[in-house]
């Protein structure tokens, strides 16, 4: 009694690695997120250039 012991160290490994694995899931999701608006930038410059130079104009 009153001592700390593996089990309450091993509970609390666990919950700091479910809170690290959340926060790493949401710098994921962000950091995808981010890129996935980067690609779609890049596509629509593509295609707003591929429409200037259309050879029917």
């Amino acid at each position: 009694m009153g001592g700390f012991n593996f089990g309450d160290m091993l509970v609390q490994l666990v919950f700091l690695g479910i809170i690290i694995l959340i926060i790493l899931v949401i710098i994921g999701l962000i950091r995808s997120s981010i890129e996935r608006r980067k690609q779609i930038w890049r596509m629509e410059e593509k295609i707003n250039s591929l429409t200037k130079h259309d050879p029917k104009d």
